[in-house]
This record gives C-alpha cells, sequence and structure tokens, in this order.
C-alpha cells in the first residue's frame, strides 16, 4: 500500500476538498483507493463525500471497519461524532484513536490517502512516524500561507518524509464574461516555496465557483465533472503521482 500525505501548514487552503477529488480521480484510473481524515479537531471529509455513502463504517472489536464511499474505503473521526461536538483527544487517548482509525485498519487498498490536519503538532508526528509514506504539500499563493507551509515542509524534512511536490490552490480566477485571468491573492509560490526547497509544482488550480458548490453539496466534483477543465487538471495530477510515486525525480518544476 502506498501512502500519500496531503498536507499544508495553513487551514483554508482547500486541502480536503483537494484530497476527496484527488482520491476519485486515482480511483477514475482503475486503482483501489483509501481514505482517511486525519484531522480530529474539526473533520471535513464524511461532510464532503456524505451523499456518496453506500456503506456505512462500523467497529470489528476495536478497530474501525472503513465506510465505503463511490468505491473508497474511508475513515475519519467525524463519521463517529456530531458536526457540532466539541473534541479534546491528546496524549493515550489520541494514540488509541490513531491506532483504532488508522494504524490497526486493514485497509486493502493499492493507495492510501490521507487528508493531514493544519498545524505541525503531535498529531502530525505522531502518524508521520507510524505510517511511511510521500507527501504533496498544498498551499494558496498568499504570504499568510507560505509562511505555515514553510513549517509544514520543515516539518516533514526533519522526519525524512519524501515531498513529491507542490500543489498551488486558487491560483487565479477566471473571469465568465471577458475571459481574464485575475489572480486574486498576488503571491510567488515558485519564488517562495518551489526554489528554496527545491520542489516541483505539480499543478495550478483555478477558482472554480462549480467545484466549490459541488463539494459543499456532499458530491465531491470529480464524482460527476471528470471531462471538465478542473476534472482534466486533477487526473493530470493522479497520473504524475502514480507514475513518480517512487521516482519523486520525474517530476519537474512548472514554469
Amino acid at each position: 500500500m502506498k501512502v500519500l500525505y496531503v498536507y499544508s501548514g495553513k487551514g483554508g487552503v482547500g486541502k480536503s476538498s483537494l484530497t476527496v477529488n484527488l482520491a476519485l480521480s486515482i480511483k477514475a484510473l482503475g486503482y483501489s483507493v483509501g481514505l482517511y481524515d486525519a484531522d480530529f479537531y474539526g473533520p471535513n471529509i464524511d461532510t464532503i463525500m456524505e451523499k456518496l455513502r453506500t456503506k456505512s463504517p462500523s467497529m470489528k472489536g476495536h478497530i474501525v471497519q472503513p465506510g465505503l464511499y463511490a468505491s473508497i474505503k474511508v475513515s475519519s473521526v467525524g463519521l463517529f461524532s456530531r458536526k457540532t461536538d466539541a473534541v479534546f483527544w491528546s496524549g493515550k487517548y489520541l494514540e488509541g484513536l490513531l491506532y483504532q482509525t488508522l494504524l490497526g485498519v486493514q485497509w486493502g487498498v493499492e493507495y492510501l490517502l490521507v487528508d493531514m490536519p493544519p498545524g505541525s503538532g503531535l498529531i502530525h508526528q505522531l502518524i508521520l512516524s507510524k505510517l511511511p509514506g510521500k507527501s504533496i504539500i498544498i498551499t494558496t499563493p498568499q504570504e499568510l500561507s507560505f509562511a505555515d507551509t514553510i513549517r509544514s515542509i520543515e516539518l516533514l524534512e526533519k522526519l525524512q518524509i519524501d515531498i513529491l511536490g507542490v500543489i498551488e490552490n486558487m491560483s487565479y480566477l477566471k473571469c465568465a464574461h471577458c475571459k481574464k485571468i485575475i489572480k486574486i491573492f498576488g503571491g510567488d509560490t515558485k519564488k517562495s516555496i518551489a526554489k528554496p526547497f527545491h520542489l516541483p509544482i505539480i499543478a495550478s488550480i483555478p477558482i472554480d465557483i462549480d467545484f466549490a458548490r459541488a463539494n459543499n453539496k456532499g458530491v465531491p466534483y470529480c464524482f460527476n465533472n471528470k471531462s471538465s477543465n478542473v476534472g482534466k487538471i486533477f487526473k493530470k495530477i493522479s497520473l504524475q503521482l502514480i507514475s513518480s510515486f517512487d521516482s519523486p525525480h520525474h517530476l519537474k518544476l512548472v514554469g
């Protein structure tokens, strides 16, 4: 099983939406896929995929059996708590929950995508040190995101986790009327992140109203829109990651 960590030190960059749609895109290529929501304090995966559920998660002894969403195996603490519940996991309780929902699960898939929470705290160190895998970094082109992204990159490097590259989300907005490209944030991901850390930019994903609306309705965008512009971007990302998972040097800087 190949484990891919989808990570961003900054919250609000669209990481969970990207993770879910990437999982759907990899599944569409014919691979078996698992999806784990590692954000114990603000899980979103269950909300984004809510209407695709065909099998609810269950317990077998003390281990969670993943639910099934559009043929993707999904495990999330959000599936066992109300959306309004405040949770305060720590110490041994956190380690126990991590074992029940991730480490002790017999996933039986070719690719497992782990949607990492923002920040760089204890939960990140626990997961990254116990489950071998590689990572991609998600950022938006703005200075606030870059600062947190750099901290997450430094944590990954400290733990010797290979970083396959950077995905720049919300890169630009294309006007529906005049077709003009509008760069809302104005930051330079290549200059601030890619070059200093010698990382490739895998893709730049635009702001898309239909993409946001679909994810908010519980049916992720790529489930019904594989042939759209954004759908094709996700397919390209999936093909790049699959072909270069074992050889990250095959990825090249964009631009």
